[in-house]
């Protein structure tokens, strides 16, 4: 990781006189340590304990007032505590500690799993703009959720995907749509296949395929599914 450049503009400090209290949890020894080194240059920050052990973390949790804990989540010492089980634990037993999920396993799947389960922003290992770490514990210390704009974009991505799959009209193929699009203008199966240089047959067969996708049995309910679905997609 390449060493972190100054913040100018700091989106987010503690008040005058207070720091953020941040614990640290990670089964790699050299992780924490990395982070620790990085943590304490800070003069709003200060790092109150260390855990490379779920048990070691629960418990000094429950004994410190912690504004944030930065962890992972893959430790082995405790039945019920791997995964995003671990957030719940820490988010049910301490409510007002948030959680910085840091972890080399950051995709759309387990950053929503890790967010349902009450972390508050996932950054990854990998990351190599250091100061984007303390740019995400200032934004989280001021109650909010957040995550860094490449994050952000890939759960954007990820969500108009899915959006754009839960569309029937997406299901047709390009053939499928120019057919019954043609149809849906007022064309006969002739005129399309004639236009298109497809035997009649073949446009009746995809006609059929389109409208079984569309679960419609009849022209006009095609012409109006058409119609309806096209404005969802934005066409």
């Amino acid at each position: 990781m390449k060493k972190r450049a100054a913040l100018a503009h700091s989106p987010v400090h503690a008040e005058f006189g207070q720091k953020i209290k941040v614990a640290l949890a990670d089964p790699q020894p050299i992780v924490t340590f990395g982070l620790a080194s990085l943590l304490r240059e800070e003069s709003d920050i200060d790092v109150l304990f260390i855990s490379h052990t779920a048990k070691h973390l629960l418990k000094t949790l429950s004994n410190n007032k912690v504004d944030i804990v930065i962890c992972d989540n893959n430790f082995k010492d405790l039945l019920g505590a791997h995964g995003t089980q671990l957030f719940r634990l820490i988010h049910r037993h301490n409510p007002q500690t948030h959680i910085i999920y840091f972890t080399h396993h950051a995709n759309t799947h387990t950053i929503t799993e890790a967010m349902e389960a009450g972390a508050a922003s996932v950054i990854r290992k990998s990351e190599e703009d250091l100061s984007l770490i303390i740019q995400t514990l200032r934004h989280i210390y001021s109650g909010h959720f957040y995550l860094q704009s490449t994050l952000s974009q890939e759960l954007l991505s990820h969500y108009l995907s899915e959006q754009r799959n839960k569309n029937p009209w997406n299901t047709l193929s390009a053939r499928e749509k120019a057919v019954v699009q043609l149809i849906c203008d007022g064309h006969s199966i002739k005129q399309i296949a004639h236009d298109l240089c497809k035997s009649p047959k073949t446009i009746s067969n995809q006609k059929s395929t389109a409208m079984r996708k569309l679960n419609v049995t009849n022209d006009i309910q095609l012409v109006n599914a058409v119609k309806e679905l096209q404005e969802k997609s934005g066409y």
